[in-house]
């Protein structure tokens, strides 16, 4: 008869626990409906303003907080989404459109302030929590057994439709975001789910649109260009003819985008000695501001690959030229990509000297390239210059300018 009593009462603490948790988890998709931001259904042949989302940024907040508070409910009797289970709901759904929320939140917009940011970054911290992952982009690794990526981008593909996309700008929002959470290359396991809305959104007529759909393209360029099962399929033809019709548009806000998706992702394919050669002597030209550091490692590589495979006398001019420009422009960011520089400036007046040419200008821009980068890395470079196997490659003119700087090397 105990036995039998203190089974029963085991059974009641279970019972009332699973309807505590019940409860909770009913709470925690009532209050994500409510964080969602809502569709705009009107105005969506301009850009959105704090108007058109009253009612939702003055409690988004408030739910935000709520949420918090009921995923801290639901951690402390230690669960996760594996464990979680409720009749009519599922509890990883729900756990999925929290993501979305952070996405949508992911940036300062119309609907949100900057209270809200920081809240959807503690939301971040408990879902890593909830989903058992150290770093929030491990939510995303493949995974055959719980493909969470293509799952949120099911959830979001109503939204994200030609007839719908402009009104749901809380889920472009969250497509952006999500392009940039995951580790290359992992999108080229994605293209089927993630070009179609970015050649949507590029395809408007609104030039702000446009350049999010520039963006987002650029981002998903960044995993699959350099992979052959992207070469080889439909997907790059489809991308390189769509961008390359905004090549003909004379709107100065699209250059950058533009060319940061297409020239240097060409660039560093191609193999071509006259393409090759357009596509640096037109470098210069967009490099016109300091945003363009971004572009720094990739546009060193492009130098170090141009260098070592010089047969073409005028492209190598130019590509000498182009690195002038590039190690006086970003100096600062130069340290970090040194040793990559310098071997390939070295092999080359390496390779010049064992097959002798008649271009002076060549040797000379070689040498200016080597003594800028050497002004940049004073430390790394006056142990290079020191060295006597490099007193035999690299002319004395060099040399002279480097040990004049007597604070390194003396």
């Amino acid at each position: 008869m105990d036995n039998l009593l203190k089974n029963i009462e085991s059974m009641e603490i279970t019972n009332t626990q699973e309807l505590i948790i019940n409860k909770i988890i009913l709470n925690i998709e009532n209050l994500i409906n409510n964080c969602l931001v809502p569709q705009k259904l009107v105005g969506t042949d301009r850009p959105c303003d704090k108007n058109d989302f009253n009612d939702y940024s003055h409690t988004i907040d408030g739910n935000l907080i709520d949420l918090l508070a009921e995923l801290n409910n639901l951690k402390n009797y230690n669960v996760d989404s594996r464990s979680l289970s409720i009749e009519d709901v599922d509890v990883r759904e729900i756990l999925l459109k929290s993501v979305i929320v952070v996405g949508e939140q992911s940036e300062k917009n119309p609907w949100n302030n900057s209270s809200t940011l920081e809240l959807a970054n503690k939301l971040l911290i408990e879902l890593s929590w909830f989903f058992g992952v150290d770093k929030f982009s491990d939510i995303f690794a493949n995974n055959d057994k719980d493909n969470r990526l293509r799952d949120i981008l099911l959830l979001l593909r109503g939204k994200l439709l030609k007839s719908t996309w402009k009104t749901f700008p809380g889920s472009i929002c969250c497509y952006r975001w999500l392009l940039h959470q995951v580790e290359m290359p992992g999108l080229l396991k994605y293209l089927t789910e993630v070009l179609p809305t970015a050649l949507i959104i590029y395809d408007d007529y609104v030039p702000e649109n446009r350049i999010v759909g520039l963006i987002c393209i650029r981002k998903i360029l960044e995993h699959s260009s350099l992979q052959n099962d992207f070469l080889k399929s439909g997907y790059a033809d489809v991308l390189y003819d769509a961008l390359e019709k905004l090549t003909h548009e004379r709107e100065v806000k699209y250059i950058l985008p533009l060319y940061n998706s297409t020239l240097l992702n060409n660039m560093e394919l191609e193999n071509n000695l006259e393409l090759r050669h357009a596509y640096i002597t037109s470098l210069p030209q967009l490099l016109t501001n300091i945003g363009c550091a971004k572009w720094c490692e990739r546009l060193i590589r492009i130098l170090s690959e141009y260098c070592g495979h010089h047969t073409d006398l005028k492209t190598l001019k130019a590509t000498l030229q182009f690195a002038e420009i590039v190690l006086s422009m970003f100096h600062v960011r130069i340290p970090a990509h040194c040793l990559v520089l310098y071997t390939a400036f070295l092999k080359l007046h390496y390779d010049l000297t064992e097959t002798p040419i008649f271009d002076e200008e060549i040797i000379r821009s070689l040498e200016r390239c080597i003594y800028l980068l050497y002004k940049v890395t004073p430390n790394i470079g006056s142990a290079i210059i020191r060295d006597d196997r490099m007193r035999i490659i690299i002319k004395n003119s060099i040399h002279t300018s480097c040990f004049s700087d007597t604070k390194y090397c003396n």
